[in-house]
């Protein structure tokens, strides 16, 4: 089963389940985004909050920050929305290559090891429902936050396979947003609507299940050992 049929499986799954979805954007831009006043994740605030969505945005600079703001993201977020279920999101807006995130004030990267650290804890008050957007270069690559055999960082991971531009960036997860949300649209018409939208070619933009990343994790571990 290719991944496009495994987000059609889940889409069809969840068609009759009431849930919306609650955007956190977790936002740490470089000295030079501050100076030429380039904050995506501040943007994609405001146009998601004229298009009715639910959005947080919070600002970090460094590992102590970060690991606050997210404390502080799961102390006020509620699972249970009354008459829905509320999906959370987590929107990491930063600079980032294949091996992690860039943080402000950080001489070093947060490597995907750490920060599946950071969040695995959270997935478990999410009920196993965390979804994870990368708005930075190579996000996809944080699906090795998932290369852990005991715990599962996170349901769902959604981020780009190369190097972009953050406009694209923006352009892109605005719309898999309001089709998630306003629309209703299922996971693989979001993601081609996102990367139409940003005027990448169709797989730019993926998604991920973290437990399908798991199991094939584990799968290549057992490869391994029986080859020894």
């Amino acid at each position: 089963m290719n991944e496009t049929e495994k987000m059609k499986g889940i889409s069809n799954s969840t068609a009759q389940l009431n849930f919306t979805h609650r955007i956190y954007i977790v936002e740490s831009p470089s000295s030079s985004d501050f100076l030429e006043d380039k904050q995506e994740g501040q943007t994609l605030m405001s146009a998601l909050k004229l298009a009715n969505i639910e959005v947080a945005h919070y600002t970090v600079v460094n590992r102590s920050t970060l690991d606050i703001c997210l404390n502080n993201i799961f102390v006020e977020h509620k699972v249970d929305g009354g008459d829905s279920f509320v999906i959370p999101v987590i929107h990491f807006s930063m600079h980032g290559n294949a091996n992690g995130i860039a943080l402000t004030s950080e001489q070093t990267l947060v490597t995907w090891n750490e920060l599946g650290s950071c969040i695995v804890k959270h997935n478990k008050t999410a009920i196993g429902f965390l979804w994870i957007s990368m708005s930075t270069c190579q996000g996809f690559n944080g699906c090795k936050m998932a290369f852990d055999l005991l715990k599962c960082p996170f349901f769902m991971l959604i981020g780009p396979k190369i190097d972009i531009a953050w406009t694209d960036s923006l352009t892109g997860f605005l719309t898999f947003y309001h089709h998630i949300n306003n629309k209703r649209s299922g996971i693989p018409d979001s993601l081609a609507a996102m990367n139409h939208a940003a005027g990448l070619p169709a797989d730019t933009f993926s998604a991920v299940i973290g437990k399908e990343i798991q199991q094939e994790y584990r799968n290549y571990i057992v490869s391994i050992l029986r080859k020894k």
